[in-house]
This record gives structure tokens, sequence and C-alpha cells, in this order.
């Protein structure tokens, strides 16, 4: 397995005000559970970790994964490929300063 990140983009804005508008109330545990549900097919082989998401043109995913094609083809299963055009690329493993996060970490229980 290894770490991929993915950027995606919508297909137009008319598609990203509206799947904005459909997840309006929905929480991230939520998400992650559909997108790394243990009954998939493609589960063992392609799980999202990470999501950043702003309001811009583009959303970035870190997945861990056996291939940018497997990234894609989970995708498309879930129909995330009506919606958005994806184009993971393999990374090294991130580096994190854990000392720095554990006193996030400390600081938000």
């Amino acid at each position: 397995m290894n770490h991929y990140l993915a950027t995606h983009t919508f297909h137009s804005d008319k598609i990203k005000k509206e799947y904005y508008r459909s997840i309006k109330n929905r929480k991230n545990d939520d998400w992650f559970a559909e997108i790394n549900n243990p009954d998939h097919p493609l589960h063992e082989k392609a799980k999202v970790v990470q999501v950043f998401v702003g309001r811009e043109d583009f959303f970035f995913c870190h997945w861990h994964a056996e291939s940018e094609q497997v990234i894609l083809e989970k995708l498309t299963s879930l129909g995330a490929d009506e919606v958005i055009v994806t184009m993971a690329s393999k990374i090294e493993a991130p580096k994190m300063n854990k000392s720095f996060i554990s006193d996030l970490l400390s600081k938000i229980k």
C-alpha cells in the first residue's frame, strides 16, 4: 500500500453547489464511514485517511491505496465520478511533528 494525494475538482459550479447543498447537514464521520465501508469490495485496496476541503475549486484527500487506478475505481463505484474529476499522485508517507500534534490534541479533549 502506498500514500496518494488526490486532487479533486467538480465538473461544474452548478454541480458543486448542488453537492454542497445535499451534504449540508452531513457529519464528517458519516462521510468517512461511507467511503471507508469495510463491506466495499475495494476496502482493503483503497482507504481515505484525511480530507482537506475549502471553498475553492479544488479539494484534496490523502489515500492509502494500492494504486491510483484503484482509487479511481472506488470513487466510480460510489458515483463520485459523476460529480468530480480526480487525479491521484503517489507521495511519500506524510511527515508530522508528533509533539506539536500531541499538544493540539490535548487542548481539544
